[in-house]
């Protein structure tokens, strides 16, 4: 499975519930202290994720960014997936991947557009909900 794909993630499951599932199995293995609980939560995470749950790639990104350095491009990889498709915090964390060069090249124009762009959703967010 080749997880460094340059196009966004597109589901392949047409039951969100059960994408749903995934994701929820996944954040309870991660906020558990059972043995393999990392291994399991990266499992069921990444399972939802390939089938479009915008969060579990989020959540991907920043478990390979606790990783360590060697797994910078992987969690890269996975705050661009969940960029992509409108994350706010996604784009942030590919804003600051941009300007240190964590898992990618150094760009500052890059880190420029992702922050400003994380920050006009912000914008359209708060203006949404402030009229809701």
């Amino acid at each position: 499975m080749n997880t460094q794909s340059s196009t966004p993630v597109v589901s392949t499951v047409n039951h969100p519930e059960l994408v749903n599932s995934w994701f929820d199995l996944g954040m309870r293995y991660l906020n558990s202290n059972e043995p393999n609980s990392f291994k399991h939560a990266s499992r069921w995470l990444l399972k939802a994720a390939l089938n479009g749950h915008i969060e579990a790639a989020f959540k991907l990104g920043a478990l390979n960014e606790c990783r360590g350095k060697s797994h910078l491009k992987q969690a890269f990889h996975w705050y661009r997936q969940a960029a992509l498709r409108g994350h706010i915090e996604a784009m942030t964390s590919l804003a600051r991947a941009y300007n240190y060069g964590y898992g990618t090249e150094i760009s500052f124009e890059k880190a420029r557009y992702w922050q400003q762009r994380s920050e006009t959703m912000l914008d359209v967010f708060d203006a949404f909900h402030k009229t809701a």
